[in-house]
């Protein structure tokens, strides 16, 4: 689906995402792309992320309304 040679250079990724088994499907997804992401499990967390770090993208794929 998405070429590896797409991520010539690191792309900063935070992963927005409260339940476990989504996280671990979008880290294999992510992964199989050449590409890696840290974990926020709330929005406090990726507020906290955000703090100390920038991100070229945030995926978030809940709806949960913390974010």
């Amino acid at each position: 689906m998405f070429s590896k040679e797409l991520s010539c250079s690191p792309m900063r990724i935070l992963l927005a995402e409260d339940n476990p088994c989504n996280q671990e499907l979008m880290l294999r997804m992510l992964k199989n792309m050449g590409l890696y992401a840290d974990v926020a499990n709330n929005g406090l967390e990726v507020l906290r992320n955000l703090e100390t770090r920038s991100y070229d993208v945030i995926l978030s794929i809940s709806n949960d309304e913390d974010y």
